[in-house]
């Protein structure tokens, strides 16, 4: 591996830093237009990224169970993907792995005592929401931020 690319992975350019807030300001279309952005070629460059990666992450997984059966495309794959996100906390980024860790262990752990595994999952997931809305991230966000002394810096204004 180059030393550069590494370098770069551990210090973001600032050019870096700007196009990931232009894919997040995507949400706001309108004005990201307003501004002169180009916002069709933003959301296809996101759009061929997140392809990309999709992509590998299939090729991985063939190439680690050495087969792909028709079953992994049932509603239960495809549902427990989504609840791997809105578990772990949609919009951030170790959200979603936090939720497919849960979720694995989950699994795994009530798979072993009994088969229906889907349904204690569905009973955690209908928990979280009504209880954690943002997800186990938010959940995390939120009680970091009761446990903080009054007055303390958040850690994104605590200087480097």
């Amino acid at each position: 591996i180059d030393q550069r690319f590494v370098a770069r992975l551990q210090q973001p350019s600032r050019q870096d830093e700007a196009i990931v807030t232009t894919i997040i300001a995507l949400g706001r279309k309108l004005r990201m237009q307003v501004l002169g952005y180009n916002t069709w070629l933003h959301q296809y460059v996101a759009f061929v990224l997140a392809g990309g990666l999709a992509g590998l992450a299939g090729v991985l997984f063939a190439y680690f169970n050495g087969f792909v059966s028709p079953a992994y495309l049932s509603i239960v794959y495809s549902a427990t993907a989504l609840i791997m996100v809105i578990l772990g906390g949609a919009g951030t980024l170790l959200g979603p792995a936090v939720g497919s860790a849960v979720i694995i262990f989950l699994e795994n752990a009530v798979s072993a005592v009994t088969e229906r595994w889907v349904l204690v999952l569905g009973l955690i997931y209908v928990v979280v929401t009504l209880l954690a809305p943002d997800g186990l991230a938010g959940l995390a966000r939120r009680l970091a931020a009761r446990l903080r002394p009054a007055g303390a810096p958040r850690a994104e204004e605590r200087p480097a």
